[in-house]
């Protein structure tokens, strides 16, 4: 019986950090494409004020 017990353990603890790995990865996503996005508005912005002073 203990041994059942433990295997389940195992398997929860993997399915469980499977998930974590999935979250974690996902979050990372998002950070870095929210980090893209703010560069490239960052750039946009940068060219505008460069070609407005120009004028």
């Amino acid at each position: 019986m203990d041994v059942v017990i433990l295997i389940l353990a195992i398997f929860v603890g993997l399915v469980f950090l499977g998930l974590a790995v999935k979250l974690a990865l996902f979050g990372l996503r998002v950070i870095f494409s929210l980090a893209f996005v703010g560069l490239l508005v960052f750039a946009v912005i940068w060219l505008l004020s460069k070609i407005l002073t120009l004028f």
